[in-house]
């Protein structure tokens, strides 16, 4: 199981990798005022399907409605994140007893604590629970119970966290799982 859940983190540091590409030159262009007119004659060709880029020039001209999308297509990358790999670490660990091992890595109870508000529409919600976690700090960012009831902003979890979590969870089942 670690080479799978090592595989696994692989795939997603791939796909952040790509999450990275796509996003941030789009956002990139957005700030610099860039029309649609540069792709209005574009087209992707996928096997049979031809994608033509005129449909979404309103998309692209309207700056709001395209940064929203990139912050979903970004912040629904993230959550799959954290619900799918640590999911799957988490059962590893507790099949093989190694639950504790688990729970005492420093980054393990902050991505609970974000994987919780994620789970609540992105909304800091702390019950009992979670308020014994707080406060929970990783790579410098902490988490406090003043943040009940706020929206979850990216300056919590993001890209370059992800990153490091990614690293720190690889470190943690090359190193200390059985």
């Amino acid at each position: 199981m670690p080479n799978e859940t090592l595989q696994e983190l692989k795939n997603y540091q791939n796909n952040l990798k790509f999450v990275y590409l796509l996003c941030y030159p789009a956002k990139a262009l957005l700030k610099e005022n860039i029309t649609a007119d540069r792709i209005k004659n574009t087209k992707l060709q996928l096997d049979n399907e031809v994608i033509d880029f005129t449909t979404i020039v309103k998309t692209i001209e309207d700056g709001n409605l395209l940064e929203e999308l990139l912050v979903k297509i970004e912040g629904g990358f993230l959550k799959n994140l954290v619900t799918d790999s640590l999911a799957s670490l988490k059962a590893y660990c507790k099949s093989t007893n190694q639950t504790s091992k688990l729970e005492s890595q420093p980054w393990w109870t902050y991505f609970r604590v974000v994987k919780n508000a994620l789970g609540h529409d992105n909304i800091w919600n702390f019950d009992g629970y979670y308020k014994r976690l707080l406060p929970v700090t990783y790579n410098g960012i902490t988490i406090t119970e003043e943040l009940e009831g706020e929206s979850m902003s990216f300056a919590y979890f993001n890209g370059h966290l992800a990153w490091h979590l990614l690293n720190d969870v690889k470190d943690f089942i090359n190193n200390e799982l059985d």
